[in-house]
């Protein structure tokens, strides 16, 4: 037997199966959730990311309450999300399952381990996710170049970023 339910990001077939499981682990089936009721994240996305290359906090499991800024690789084997708060900083969430359903203005509360991949401060394994509503969108930070030192990059990671002056692209790797 296959039912249909609708959520607010998409219609899907589901099994009974799948449905009962999807409830208890996605909370978007049963519709968006007040803020108020929303688990309280643990840090901010910029105490996550640390001053450093690597995040003082990696290996740690955390919470985080953020807004999705954008949906990256949604073709690939691994998409990925990322996430904005309130602390201008940013973090990208490898999570295949998260990645289908999470909607750019969308705000969400994620429980999972701070990882370093490929030098890119990241959140994976969730353990919880739940939708909180619609989040605030953040422009880009403006970066004016050149920077005096490689590691002012660091606060720049995974946000989007405006160029005040012409670029020129070396290389696009493909």
């Amino acid at each position: 037997m296959r039912i249909s339910v609708t959520n607010p990001q998409r219609s899907r077939r589901v099994t009974p199966l799948l449905l009962a499981a999807s409830c208890l682990a996605q909370p978007w089936l049963a519709g968006s959730v007040a803020a108020s009721t929303c688990p309280t994240a643990s840090h901010q996305i910029a105490d996550i990311q640390g001053q450093t290359d690597i995040s003082p906090l990696q290996g740690k499991v955390v919470t985080v309450q953020a807004t999705v800024q954008a949906l990256l690789y949604t073709d690939s084997k691994q998409p990925q999300v990322l996430l904005q708060d309130d602390s201008n900083a940013a973090i990208m969430v490898i999570e295949t399952d998260f990645a289908r359903i999470a909607k750019v203005g969308q705000r969400w509360a994620l429980t999972g381990t701070v990882r370093e991949i490929h030098q890119q401060t990241s959140l994976t394994n969730l353990s919880q996710s739940q939708h909180c509503g619609v989040g605030r969108v953040y422009p880009a930070t403006t970066v004016q170049l050149p920077v005096t030192d490689l590691a002012q990059w660091e606060r720049y990671e995974g946000l989007y970023l405006k160029f005040s002056q012409p670029l020129i692209v070396n290389d696009s790797h493909g």
